[in-house]
Parts: C-alpha cells; structure tokens; sequence
C-alpha cells in the first residue's frame, strides 16, 4: 500500500488553504449538502477501491463512484459498449 496509496489534498473551508490529507474534509454530521470529491484517474477508476477505506476511516464518508453511461451499454443495444471501443 505504501507503493500505491494516493495522496490526498483538501481544502480549508474557512481559509481556502490547501491542506494535504483530509482533515479539511467535514465529518457528515457537519456537513448540510453534498459534498463532491474528484479523483484523478485514468481507466475504470480502479483508485476509488483505495479511496473508499481511507475516506470511511478518517472521516465516516461512504464513498459512491460514478461512471458514464457508455460503460454499461452492450453490444444489444447496436453499440459495442466501452471494451470493445478501446480494443
């Protein structure tokens, strides 16, 4: 994990200093909408797997990934779908 663990970056709500780590990060209960975190990777996202223990951990966060449509479309649909486009 010391290899391959992402560095985090946050953002201090009241000074808009950028802090490494995520202490900048409200605890849910602080929070009163939502919060958008942005990852910074290529391919399928296989980061968020990385992601989603630390944020859990150090903040109580559930992280949710998104991904684009064309990721599930399939080949019933008339469309290859995302694989096979990269093939």
């Amino acid at each position: 994990e010391i290899l391959t663990s992402p560095v985090y970056f946050s953002t201090d709500q009241c000074t808009g200093s950028v802090i490494r780590g995520l202490s900048a990060i409200p605890s849910p209960e602080k929070i009163s909408g939502p919060l958008l975190i942005v990852g910074n990777h290529q391919l399928f996202g296989f980061d968020m797997w990385m992601m989603v223990p630390h944020l859990y951990e150090d903040r109580k966060i559930a992280l949710r990934g998104l991904a684009h449509d064309i990721v599930f479309q399939s080949e019933k649909k008339g469309n290859n779908g995302l694989m096979e486009q990269i093939d």
